[in-house]
């Protein structure tokens, strides 16, 4: 759903096909909140109280735009703060389809003065969760799990090197025993995977009795 529309209705004449006069200012701040109200209105959608929403808020001084602006001006006026609002949340959270779900229109006086404020309640359509930054950047969830060496082969790496470095061992002799070493730890890791199937069928006797076959005479 397009957040700027192509078409409007008049708010300023009987027949809201007719065309607005061109230089009709606004006089009547009632007129602001009901184009801004039309306006919302007609790209609201249905809210999912399960998915995430977010609101935002943005304001003008009625003063600077009664006799300032006609209809289709400020008509055009909301269609673009809505605009900047949705890119604003798309900038935070881009992962989701923002659209508006809820509104509310009021003119309040502020520091004495008359102020319109336009509230906008945003839901994501499409229900994604919260992107989460750190130090201005997303953050990723990243696992790494490495497997532990056996201590048993790294013991026996750490004696060939002390042998090596005593003068015990030639270089020559100091890599056999190394590769030796290695293929002794990969046959370990293959049987342990072969074994592995063996302790499911042993779960199958939760009393650990043994069968003993009768022997024929």
């Amino acid at each position: 759903m397009s957040i700027l529309p192509s078409e409007r209705d008049s708010l300023l004449v009987p027949n809201p096909n007719d065309p607005v006069p061109s230089g009709r200012k606004i006089v009547d701040p009632n007129v602001l909140v009901a184009t801004a109200e039309r306006m919302i209105s007609r790209v609201m959608v249905d809210e999912n109280p399960d998915h995430r929403n977010r609101e935002m808020i943005c304001r003008w001084r009625v003063s600077n735009l009664l006799s300032a602006v006609d209809e289709s001006l400020f008509f055009n006026m909301v269609s673009a703060s809505l605009d900047g609002m949705k890119k604003t949340i798309l900038n935070q959270q881009p992962n989701g389809d923002w659209h508006p779900c809820d509104y509310e229109v009021a003119i309040r006086d502020v520091d004495d003065e008359a102020v319109m404020l336009m509230g906008v309640r945003w839901t994501d359509e499409m229900g994604q969760e919260d992107v989460q930054y750190q130090n201005g950047a997303p953050s990723v969830n990243v696992n790494v799990t490495a497997k532990a060496a056996p201590a048993q082969s790294d013991a026996a790496t750490v004696e060939l090197l002390k042998m090596l470095a005593a003068g015990q061992l030639s270089n020559q002799d100091a890599l056999a025993r190394l590769q030796t070493l290695t293929e002794a730890t990969a046959d370990v890791e293959v049987e342990e995977q072969i074994q592995e199937p063996k302790a499911s069928a042993k779960s199958k006797n939760p009393r650990g009795r043994r069968k003993l076959a009768r022997q024929s005479d």
